[in-house]
């Protein structure tokens, strides 16, 4: 199974945005929380000020029996 890389998650949020405007939701969890980070901050810097975070949640869920820590980023796009 390959493991998409960082482009393709930012790809795919960018393609979100267009086909529903609105709201996106990046979530990551246990060992991927870094790459829900990553994934906001290439976002970031490839939509600047068109970008509105609107939210940033941490926590953490029970997954199969397994606690896991999680971080949920809401994101806006501005125009």
């Amino acid at each position: 199974m390959r493991r998409n890389s960082l482009d393709d998650y930012v790809v795919e949020a960018i393609v979100g945005f267009q086909e529903r405007p609105g709201l996106i939701v990046i979530k990551g969890r246990g060992p991927y929380i870094s790459r829900a980070v990553d994934v906001y901050n290439e976002l970031a810097q490839r939509l600047g000020d068109g970008l509105e975070l609107v939210k940033v949640e941490i926590g953490s869920e029970r997954v199969r029996g397994r606690i896991l820590s999680y971080i949920s980023i809401s994101l806006r796009k501005k125009f």
